[in-house]
């Protein structure tokens, strides 16, 4: 992950999507999540085709050959840009970047992994050559401002759901999903990313309001001016000196989510509140910011095979030599055995709704953190050269799950 300091990193990465004709349907590829962070990979949203009996074909090819060339007009223009600062190698346009940056291991519970955890630094954001800051936030809230964030919002919710086998997406939803890869380019073209406080203040509004909320006009206000407040808040701290592991960052987005839940508890009324809750349940990853994480079980019969585990996953991950396998093993052993011991069950159903989310939040922050810190501690003993140390540190692990199997 990149560990430069980045207003409201809203991790709500959206891996992109191929807008196929083929027989007349619409098919799109996706991660293993939907909404989580850089890494795709590529299988389908759905193995249903919509049944076209009776649809006039002519029609549904006509719009994606529209969709088609929106996007090859979004590569056209990265491509010009790129061409603009000194002719440089030739970057994917966002859509495909989006699509294809990394790939992902199998979310909540996959045993291996299909991406090295190796991070891909073709394009960066940042202010583009002759272009000033305020030529750029003026582009960016035009853009912006112009996009159905509403439609969006719920489209990718849509999404979401089908990942858990929850209906299929729509024609509709599949072209609001096409058209959004579209704002992707024009952001990239303008050298910003999807984590940037200046779109993170619209689309988190209509994504509380698409979890249950429904909220009116100012109540987006007030969150979009809590997005500001935070954006300006985190740009004045100071970067760490040495790079957060991924799990910290996702420690750092629970903490997100508990002060932007709590903001919410003081501006929504009661009944849009429990709707709210009701929307992301127990998922310590479903909020407004469309938080999801890459996650790999790491399980045994007894804490030593759950170690095995792991420290196989941190030899893989972070690039490790053989001879250092005894050392990582001693580090994973005493990671699981005090992982085996906390967070602990999940909290009181009984407890008050939003006590009850917030012990979520909680807990799984506590685990997120123990990761973090146990990773960061690893690379830090570990005798590397520079050089491997260098790339350890810009390697990616999972969030891993520990889990002692029931022996009976």
């Amino acid at each position: 992950m990149n560990d430069r300091k980045t207003p409201v990193r809203v991790v709500m990465v959206f891996l992109g999507g191929l807008l196929a004709g083929g027989a007349g349907a619409l098919l799109l590829t996706a991660s293993e999540d939907p909404i989580l962070s850089f890494r795709g990979g590529r299988e389908t949203v759905s193995d249903e085709v919509l049944p076209l009996e009776g649809r006039d074909l002519t029609a549904l090819q006509e719009k994606v050959r529209e969709l088609e060339s929106r996007l090859d007009a979004s590569r056209a223009r990265v491509r010009k840009l790129e061409s603009k600062r000194g002719g440089k190698e030739e970057k994917p346009d966002s859509a495909s970047a989006w699509a294809d940056v990394m790939k992902t291991g199998k979310n909540g519970g996959g045993k291996k992994a299909d991406w090295d955890g190796k991070k891909k630094e073709d394009w960066k954001p940042g202010l583009p050559e002759g272009m000033t800051r305020a030529e750029q936030d003026e582009s960016v809230r035009a853009l912006v401002d112009a996009h159905d964030w509403e439609n969006t919002a719920d489209a990718l919710l849509s999404w979401d759901r089908t990942r858990r086998g929850e209906g299929s997406l729509s024609i509709p939803e599949k072209e609001t999903i096409g058209t959004f890869f579209e704002l992707l380019g024009g952001l990239q073209e303008l050298g910003v990313d999807f984590f940037d406080a200046r779109v993170a203040r619209r689309y988190i509004p209509a994504r509380v309001s698409g979890l249950g909320a429904d909220l009116d006009a100012f109540q987006s206000d007030r969150i979009a001016a809590y997005i500001d407040e935070e954006a300006q808040r985190e740009a004045s701290e100071p970067a760490p000196a040495v790079p957060l592991r991924y799990a910290h960052e996702k420690a750092r987005d629970m903490r997100r989510t508990l002060q932007l839940e709590q903001r919410m508890a003081s501006l929504l009324r009661p009944d849009q509140l429990q709707a709210y809750l009701a929307g992301v349940g127990d998922d310590p990853y479903a909020s407004g910011f469309g938080f999801k994480a890459d996650r790999l079980s790491c399980s045994g019969a007894t804490l030593e095979q759950a170690a095995e585990e792991v420290a196989e996953v941190w030899m893989r991950f972070y690039g490790l030599d053989a001879s250092l396998r005894s050392r990582v093993a001693q580090e994973a052993l005493r990671f699981v055995t005090e992982a085996s011991g906390a967070p602990g069950p999940l909290p009181d159903p009984d407890l008050d709704p939003f006590a009850r989310r917030r012990a979520v939040l909680e807990r799984a922050e506590r685990a997120l953190q123990r990761q973090g810190d146990a990773e960061q501690a690893l690379l830090a003993a570990l005798p590397l050269s520079e050089e491997k140390r260098a790339a350890a540190l810009a390697s990616t692990c999972p969030v891993l799950d520990v889990v002692i199997e029931d022996a009976d």
